[in-house]
């Protein structure tokens, strides 16, 4: 048989003699022992069992026990109920007097980050190392891979990456082994990059990390993985993974995945079954619906385009544009693309959206990279118009300074790309919401009769295949 992991050696001693009855210190390790194990259900069950085995006993609550069951409900996606045990934790700390614990901070802000709320998340991840640095211990490398994992989504994959390269470098500094998380995270942003071979070593050298461990299966992993076979058509095998992701889920009491549903319907869909498709994207609205999460719009975006002839496409993304007879010839356009943003908070979406069209071989003009020295607003009307078609990243009060400032930089944008007749593809970002034509200035109002398209983060792949397909 060979010999046990530590963890489940550990447990099984445990148990054998039933030492957690009436000891809350072996409680609380047999607790931890479940967590680490991926038994959820039992790991919760066991961090209550803790603070019972001290009221019957008249000694005060462990915040120990309250974060880790806090842990374990970030696990399986209650984050509320984690935050509220989080507060809950760091109270008793303070009444008992007890030395401030920087891990509180850190699950907060995963928490946070998986709640989307990003920068808050990002504080709470500095609050921690504040903590520790105060109290002289060494940093926590993984608190740089989770800081890399919030700037995934802010779509600053550079500086992701540099924070796992920074996490390698204190795991090697501190002399602790190699992590399959981070291995993991960093395959996750190469094939964000569409950098897929190196995605697919570094998930295979998770693999092999979380394998040597003796740790029970990743079912992250797994459906990151199932991704990025199915990316690179390799779908069968994908739905594969996706479906033991979903078993391990359902073993470990964590509720269903919204987000692993509509990975199996993009992989559906890649593969041609475009029924089963819609029927697995629709399965996953219903269940965000069910937890009460808010679906993104590309969701039904997609859906719709499931639904239609294959033949038909999408809508033009020109509808309300008029074709004149002044426009630049499309032979003497320069660039294919002019990405028009809000520099806050739009910049990093932008600089996203150029690495990305770039990659795919599209000529890109960004302000930033591209505007010489001189005359700023010329050279951006003259970038318009010889530009092919104008992107602009609707963020959220996009319009706020259009209504109210006739000098305002992206109006003028917009407004010379409807009057010289460059069609603008708009996207639409999370928190963002149309205004009323009637709110609009004139020179700009036809935008709001042009078709638009949302941003994904989760299936960022997905959003660039049907951008470039609206540009055909």
């Amino acid at each position: 048989m060979g010999q046990l992991p530590t963890a489940e050696s550990e447990l099984q001693w445990i148990e054998q003699e039933n030492r957690h009855a009436s000891d809350p210190a072996v409680a609380l390790q047999r607790a931890s022992l479940l967590e680490t194990l991926a038994r959820y259900p039992e790991a919760l069950a066991g961090y209550t069992v803790v603070q019972e085995l001290l009221e019957q006993s008249g000694k005060p609550p462990d915040p120990a026990a309250a974060k880790g069951a806090a842990s374990v409900l970030f696990r399986i996606g209650r984050f509320e109920e984690s935050l509220d045990l989080v507060a809950r934790a760091a109270s008793l700390i303070r009444k008992q007097g007890l030395v401030e614990d920087w891990e509180l901070a850190k699950i907060r802000g995963n928490c946070l980050c998986r709640m989307g709320r990003l920068k808050e998340s990002l504080a709470a991840y500095s609050e921690a190392e504040d903590i520790q640095l105060s109290q002289g211990q060494p940093a926590y490398p993984f608190l740089s891979m989770n800081r890399g994992a919030v700037y995934q989504e802010l779509g600053r994959l550079e500086d992701a990456l540099a924070e796992f390269g920074n996490t390698q470098r204190l795991l090697e500094e501190q002399g602790l082994p190699p992590d399959h998380d981070l291995e993991m995270n960093r395959g996750v942003v190469l094939s964000f990059m569409f950098r897929f071979d190196e995605a697919l070593a570094a998930y295979e050298k998770a693999m092999s990390l979380l394998k040597a461990s003796g740790l029970p299966e990743d079912a992250n992993m797994l459906m990151n993985l199932g991704d990025l076979l199915s990316e690179t058509g390799h779908h069968d095998r994908a739905l594969e993974l996706f479906e033991r992701s979903a078993e391990l889920r359902s073993q470990r009491g964590q509720e269903p995945s919204h987000v692993l549903m509509f990975h199996r319907a993009m992989a559906l869909a890649r593969a041609g079954q475009r029924e089963q498709a819609l029927a697995e994207g629709m399965r996953s609205i219903q269940e965000a619906g069910r937890q009460g999460i808010v679906v993104k719009p590309f969701y039904s975006e997609k859906l719709q385009d499931w639904l239609s002839a294959p033949a038909a496409g999408p809508a033009g993304p020109a509808a309300g544009q008029s074709r004149l007879a002044d426009q630049v010839p499309d032979h003497q356009k320069r660039h294919d693309v002019f990405i028009s943003y809000r520099r806050r908070p739009g910049l990093p979406h932008a600089m996203l959206l150029k690495l990305h069209l770039d990659l795919k071989g599209r000529s890109v003009f960004r302000d930033q990279d591209d505007l010489r020295a001189g005359h700023f607003e010329e050279d951006l009307v003259e970038a318009i118009r010889y530009s092919r078609f104008v992107l602009v990243l609707l963020t959220k009060d996009f319009f706020e300074r259009c209504i109210s400032d006739e000098a305002d930089v992206a109006r003028k944008e917009l407004a010379t790309a409807l009057s010289s007749g460059t069609p603008i593809i708009p996207v639409m970002m999370e928190g963002f919401s149309w205004p009323s034509p009637a709110e609009l200035p004139e020179d700009i109002r036809a935008l709001t009769g042009v078709n638009a398209m949302s941003w994904s983060d989760e299936f960022f792949s997905a959003f660039i295949d049907k951008l470039l397909s609206w540009m055909e």
